[in-house]
């Protein structure tokens, strides 16, 4: 349950830099 978290966590962060860029 924590890995699918931190996983989303690491995908929605990644979403958000290629946002910024």
């Amino acid at each position: 349950m924590i890995l699918a978290f931190q996983i989303a966590l690491i995908v929605f962060s990644l979403l958000l830099m290629l946002l910024v860029l």
